[in-house]
């Protein structure tokens, strides 16, 4: 007798095998972060994470437009993906972290060559950008950069749909534009280092002699200290957000003003996370007032555990799931009433609860928040549900006296999710009021099957599914696993920009004399 395998059909079927991928946010939870983040650090983003590179940059298209001046595309693609090689081979003996192309790089850099073929790194003469020191033909710019430096206004298209790049020149007072940058970069180089690049990036090789001689003018990792550059790379941070635009907004600026305090006050490194859950603690309030920067990053923590509540939720079912059914089909309404009750029987144990008690009555825990995300990450899928559903209960208890002072932070700054915590807040204080018993699959159900399966299937095309699990008629069926942590709003690299800058020290555990003098005109100049 045939046996038909897992998504295998013996039947004619007009389409192609489905094939299952982890993708990335199963919840669909984190889009409000992302839209929050990017508008208290704009110009910012994960993987920008060398400050140097944006007056690199305006740099190098300042030479191009006066040196080259070709308006082919792929000429100044070309260029360019040279000269990024090129500062990975310079960062080769030094192997630093946040140099993009350095693995590649290491790769092609021999102790006994004499001379290095740019070539070689960038596929150019092939025509191929696979295996080289970056997959995406536009380089590391056109994948990271691009979209940064436009919103810091630093460069712009030469005309509509032209391909080309060039660095901004215009006047607006208190902002830095690409000339700017341009020239204090050109200030940090000896005419002799300028002309070895140049002459390399024409050439397409740099002997190893050479590659030694400039590798301290474009070494990216610091800003030499006191130069023009360095100021004006600091001015860009805390200059107005987005300076083509008519907004006035300084989140930016008030950001950095505001972990340069807490650095301050800790007298030791300010995490992350140290920084959000300040935030999130004083509820978008600074010495008592309300406050828009903070509010912010408030939001952005509330959202993040709220992401943590679902997705942890998720996790767990999908361990129950295969537990229970061994990868096979399994009555879905069978599975949600066997974990409630798992549920009830170690919420009972553990916190004396009755069977009748409400999600109201639950108790609410006093240790931190991320204590008790850490207690969500096991290996005990009940324990998970009810570390989770506990997290839930305290985010309510905390947050109930501001979801209205959120929602309209959110309608004053266009930031919108219909699945974010505010938004769902009241039909989830509706539904704590039921016995935990019925809490429990409603919740399993609405908030995390229904909306997984929803984000799933609008994410799916022809071939590829984000699906963790199948339905059908009444029964589910595990794909696959996931995982779940806070993800990075950017402060990672704010830090470390602040580190190349010398505003805080290498260690991040203190301001240096530079530093100190930034935060007090900083809190002299602060705008909400």
């Amino acid at each position: 007798m045939t046996v038909i395998k897992k998504n295998q059909t013996i039947a004619p079927f007009l389409g192609a095998k489905l094939n299952f991928i982890p993708g990335q946010d199963p919840m669909g939870m984190l889009n409000i972060g992302e839209q929050i983040f990017s508008m208290l650090l704009s110009g910012l983003n994960n993987v920008t994470d060398r400050i140097r590179y944006y007056s690199f940059y305006c740099w190098f298209f300042g030479w191009y437009a006066k040196a080259i001046g070709s308006e082919n595309p792929k000429e100044q693609r070309n260029y360019l993906r040279r000269a990024e090689y090129l500062l990975a081979l310079i960062s080769v003996p030094e192997n630093e972290g946040g140099i993009a192309g350095i693995t590649e790089a290491l790769k092609n850099y021999s102790e006994d060559a004499t001379s290095f073929s740019l070539h070689e790194g960038t596929g150019e003469l092939e025509d191929v950008t696979e295996k080289t020191y970056w997959k995406n033909p536009r380089g590391v710019f056109g994948q990271n950069y691009v979209s940064s430096m436009r919103q810091m206004g630093l460069l712009r298209d030469k005309s509509e749909n032209s391909g080309i790049y060039i660095r901004t020149a215009f006047d607006k007072e208190a902002v830095v534009t690409g000339k700017d940058l341009e020239e204090a970069f050109s200030l940090n180089l000896s005419e002799s280092s300028k002309s070895i690049f140049i002459s390399a990036l024409k050439t397409c090789t740099i002997s190893r002699k050479d590659l030694f001689a400039i590798k301290d003018d474009f070494y990216m990792i610091n800003v030499k200290a006191n130069s023009l550059e360095n100021s004006l790379l600091k001015d860009m941070l805390v200059e107005v957000d987005q300076p083509t635009t008519s907004n006035e907004f300084y989140f930016r600026r008030n950001t950095i003003a505001l972990y340069l305090s807490q650095v301050t006050e800790s007298n030791n490194l300010a995490t992350v996370q140290d920084f959000v859950n300040y935030c999130y603690t004083n509820q978008g309030k600074y010495k008592g007032e309300v406050n828009d920067t903070i509010m912010g990053w408030y939001y952005y923590q509330l959202s993040q555990y709220w992401h943590i509540v679902c997705t942890s939720h998720l996790k767990h079912f999908l361990g129950a799931l295969q537990d229970k059914s061994a990868s096979g089909w399994y009555v879905e309404e069978v599975l949600v009433k066997e974990l409630t009750e798992k549920i009830l029987t170690e919420l009972k144990r553990a916190y004396k609860i009755t069977e009748n008690s409400t999600f109201l009555e639950l108790n609410v825990l006093e240790c931190s928040n991320t204590e008790i995300v850490k207690s969500i990450h096991t290996k005990s899928y009940t324990e998970g549900f009810c570390n989770g559903l506990l997290l839930l209960k305290k985010l309510m208890v905390e947050n109930k006296n501001t979801i209205t002072e959120q929602f309209n932070y959110a309608k004053k700054y266009k930031l919108h999710s219909t699945s974010d915590f505010v938004a769902v807040y009241k039909d989830l204080e509706q539904k704590a009021e039921l016995p935990i018993s019925e809490f429990v699959p409603i919740f399993l159900k609405k908030y995390i099957l229904n909306r997984h399966q929803m984000v799933a299937l609008n994410k799916m095309n022809a071939t590829q599914s984000t699906e963790k699990f199948l339905r059908e008629d009444g029964f589910i069926r595990f794909v696959s696993h996931i995982d779940f942590d806070f993800s990075n709003p950017r402060l990672g690299n704010l830090i470390t920009f602040l580190k190349n800058l010398g505003i805080i020290s290498k260690d991040g555990s203190e301001l240096t004399s530079n530093g100190l003098k930034l935060q007090k005109q900083l809190f002299e100049c602060w705008k909400d």
